[in-house]
């Protein structure tokens, strides 16, 4: 991984210096640390970098991959994806780890949002029919709920409105083009 400043140019430095392979970087929202995923021990876990101190700190080291990580809008948690199956997030500060909704979800940073007020994660699950759709789970714990109910083969790209009343993601059946969906998340009196 390699970073260099949006405002000024420059040469880029270097950030990671292992051999693995690293990818899915997200910034934290103060622009001072970095999140990553690195497969150093043939498993994918998730690293923090700091730039202010120049330091890298290991956040996971579960036998099954963790990936997809998505950092809170408040900068204080991050969800990610742990084997495919569970959807985990990890508090910053305390270093803990609480699993909120397991199934068939997607690996990919994409099929993962976060809320604007970081009370909600939204994420691209399989359902029961096997189709890919989006739910949605509080971020303190609790029941997902399933937001969307389109027969797709493919879903990602979930986004939040600014005010955190729809979400939009693009989805598609085998060899169709992608559409993009907006979901009212709040409900309105038809016109």
């Amino acid at each position: 991984i390699w970073a260099a400043s949006s405002r000024d140019g420059g040469d880029a430095v270097r950030v990671t210096r292992s051999y693995a392979r690293d990818a899915q970087v997200a910034w934290l929202p103060d622009s001072k640390r970095i999140v990553f995923v690195s497969e150093r021990d043939d498993v994918s876990h998730l690293f923090l970098y700091d730039f202010t101190t120049n330091k890298e700190t290991q956040l996971t080291n579960a036998t099954d991959a963790d990936t997809a990580p998505r950092v809170a809008p408040d900068g204080k948690s991050i969800a990610f994806v742990r084997d495919g199956k569970e959807l985990r997030v990890l508090d910053l500060e305390s270093k803990a780890e609480r699993s909120l909704a397991t199934g068939h979800l997607t690996r990919s940073p994409r099929g993962l949002a976060w809320s604007p007020d970081s009370r909600w994660v939204a994420y691209i699950g399989l359902s029961g029919a096997s189709f890919r759709n989006v739910y949605a789970v509080p971020a303190a714990g609790g029941a997902s709920r399933a937001v969307t109910s389109i027969p797709n083969g493919s879903a990602n790209n979930i986004s939040w409105s600014p005010d955190g009343t729809y979400l939009v993601y693009n989805t598609n059946q085998r060899t169709e083009e992608s559409q993009t969906v907006r979901v009212d998340l709040i409900l309105r009196t038809p016109r």
